[in-house]
């Protein structure tokens, strides 16, 4: 039987995130923050996946700050926030570098207006193929429209406002 439904795979969003600033803690501070070092990672994930324990089931996220873009207000969304701040206490960083460890701050995009979709590669599924990577079509259409990209902006302009008062109050 062939459906013909063509809003299937249509309206495909994600939270668009980007990263705003490093904060380096010095090697005093390190030894509260958890560090995987790349010899231990088999056996960290093995364990993970064995008992559910270990540093892969601890919170990565910290505080976050829900907040409203110009776009959000001048849409009288004033009780939905469409982005956020968040602090992520453990960064990807090159395990090289001893005795310092990063926490991360990302603004994120939680109610974008870009929509992408998935199709099916029909050339693809006419062969044969079974392998899905081949298969499915994706077009994320990141920033498609023009003003997620002033709600990531605002967002931006917030975390640093935020963090000279931080710095010098």
């Amino acid at each position: 039987m062939k459906l013909n439904a063509p809003a299937v795979g249509q309206n495909l969003q994600d939270h668009i995130y980007v990263t705003l600033d490093k904060i380096r803690l010095n090697s005093s501070a390190a030894q509260y923050t958890t560090r995987i070092p790349e010899k231990d990672i088999e056996a960290i994930v093995k364990k993970y996946e064995l008992t559910g324990e270990g540093v892969l089931g601890e919170a990565t996220a910290g505080p976050q700050a829900l907040l409203l873009s110009e776009r959000g207000k001048l849409a009288n969304e004033s009780d939905w926030p469409d982005s956020r701040l968040n602090l992520i206490t453990r960064c990807t960083v090159p395990f090289g570098e001893k005795g310092n460890i990063d926490w991360c701050f990302y603004a994120v995009l939680d109610r974008p207006k870009s929509v992408g979709k998935l199709t099916l590669n029909a050339t693809e599924y006419k062969k044969g193929t079974t392998d899905d990577t081949k298969l499915a079509l994706i077009d994320f259409n990141y920033l498609g429209d023009s003003s997620d990209l002033d709600v990531l902006v605002d967002g931006n302009k917030t975390f640093k406002f935020k963090m000279c008062a931080v710095l010098f109050y």
